[in-house]
């Protein structure tokens, strides 16, 4: 009888071993597959007029940026990048691209290489399926050009979804019981701040949670005489809420586009704030302008419920989570849901909508993450032990990761960018190249197929001169090439119609 038990032991280890090795492949596939398209990567409008302004102008140029987007990290980030394009006649869109994906791919692989390190004893498999799935999510969820292959898009909010992954996964872990763990968070919560005003955002929520329950606590306990400072989340909070006050007493007073003029929320913030709330449910409920409801329910609840349930039975494999680390889980996946909720209300403040593309995809993510921490929570109630430690439970929490990712995963347009790969990248090369040529006065864009994957900015096709009257954007390129004319040719006219 104990032989046959090791037997169905040995038997299970085994399938499970094989599960979690096909789920780790899947997923990191998916995630090197779009890591691959950075090749294809695309500049739009504010690469030609920002470093055309940092060549002509040089340190004026930057002196004249910093109240209009104070990001210290992504601005540091693109302007070197501007000042290396300038000074090679490069685009360097690969190299810089690779750059930023790399700090993706260490913030998420970062918590389960230190378990791994440290901890060689302990099951690594949770984390690593956990991370793989959420970086695989956030690529194959949809809308991701201005996060992931824009230069100028990707310097900002690429490294405020990095250091909210590593933020999500070390507070899951319980690193906030450490001093390293705590600076590392701080470190995280800094580098969001400082690299976009929805980083800044989340930053603020979760210091404003924070400080809440501290003022409670100290409300209950009177002694505080062995309370530790609580330094690493308070003064990123305080630079966060600074560089957001930066943004409003000059950003907020310029007209900017998309703007809807006929919006009652436009330039009242209780409005707006009212409007973040309806506009956040329903991105909860998974409706966004980019997916189909059904029943009000979005095409993509499924996938997040999928992955926020397997998350959370893999996790649960560890044991039970200490109380304390469990409500600050909860306490940052509320974060996440207020940092989307300001962010929601600061577009309708702006433009009287929801903007743009690259703030969807974050707050995308951080509901995504909110959902897994709520779950996580939940699991590791006592009422649900029986199910947490049932033995096909270390088959199912993969599975639907697994699942997660491939009911939302849209293969199609990813493989449609891999089929016409050497096209597309020899298409933006001619473009730099035509540009850069010294020979001629007038330069040939190859404009990139509209529905693509990583399409870039669009315009009419036709000739523009500098003396044009709009739109803007070619003149943006006449002057970072010092061209006197342009031509713009549709991807009909050199890649065919067969990308359509």
């Amino acid at each position: 009888m104990s032989r046959c038990w090791e037997l169905k032991r040995e038997f299970g280890l085994k399938t499970t071993r094989i599960v979690h090795w096909a789920v780790a492949s899947f997923l990191s596939t998916v995630v090197l597959l779009y890591l691959g398209l950075i090749g294809l990567g695309q500049w739009y409008a504010d690469e030609y007029d920002d470093f055309a302004m940092l060549a002509d102008h040089g340190w004026r140029a930057i002196l004249t940026r910093i109240p209009w987007s104070p990001r210290p990290v992504s601005e540091f980030l693109f302007l070197t990048y501007g000042s290396l394009v300038n000074r090679l006649h490069d685009p360097l869109i690969v190299p810089f691209l690779a750059v930023l994906w790399a700090g993706f791919l260490i913030a998420g692989m970062l918590t389960c290489l230190g378990i791994r390190w440290n901890h060689p004893e302990e099951d690594f498999w949770p984390d690593l399926l956990v991370a793989l799935a959420l970086m695989a999510f956030s690529v194959a969820y949809g809308p991701i050009m201005e996060v992931f292959y824009w230069p100028a898009g990707a310097a900002a909010y690429l490294p405020t979804l990095s250091a909210t992954l590593l933020l999500f996964l070390q507070v899951v872990r319980g690193r906030l019981a450490t001093s390293s763990g705590r600076g590392l968070c701080s470190a995280c919560l800094l580098v969001a701040a400082c690299s976009s005003e929805t980083g800044a955002s989340l930053v603020a929520s979760y210091a404003l949670i924070l400080a809440i329950q501290s003022a409670i606590a100290i409300r209950r306990d009177r002694n505080t005489s062995g309370r530790r400072f609580p330094g690493w989340w308070l003064i990123p909070g305080v630079i966060s809420v600074l560089l957001l006050g930066v943004v409003r007493l000059y950003r907020y007073n310029v007209v900017e586009r998309p703007i809807s003029a006929v919006s009652s929320a436009l330039g009242h913030p209780l409005v707006s704030l009212l409007a973040g709330g309806k506009e956040l449910v329903l991105e909860m409920l998974g409706q966004t302008v980019h997916s189909h409801a059904w029943f009000g329910l979005g095409s993509i609840l499924p996938s997040e419920l999928l992955l926020a349930a397997g998350a959370s039975l893999c996790w649960s494999r560890l044991g039970r989570l200490p109380k304390t680390t469990r409500s600050q889980i909860a306490t940052l996946s509320a974060a996440f849901l207020l940092g989307s909720l300001l962010t929601i209300a600061a577009s309708e403040l702006h433009f009287g909508a929801v903007c743009c593309r690259q703030h969807e995809v974050i707050r995308r993510c951080w509901i995504l993450m909110s959902l897994t921490g709520f779950a996580t929570v939940l699991l590791n109630s006592s009422a649900v032990t029986y199910f947490r430690n049932h033995r096909v439970s270390p088959l199912i929490g993969p599975i639907l990761l697994c699942s997660a990712v491939f009911v939302v995963w849209h293969v199609s347009p990813l493989f449609k960018e891999y089929r016409f790969y050497g096209a597309l990248e020899q298409a933006t090369e001619q473009n730099f190249q035509s540009g850069f040529s010294p020979h001629n006065t007038e330069m040939i864009f190859l404009l990139q197929p509209p529905n693509a994957l990583i399409a870039g900015e669009q315009i009419p096709a036709g000739r523009y001169t500098l003396d044009s009257l709009s739109p803007e954007y070619p003149h943006y390129i006449l002057r970072f090439f010092h061209k006197q004319s342009i031509v713009f040719r549709p991807a009909k006219d050199w890649l065919g119609a067969s990308v359509h």
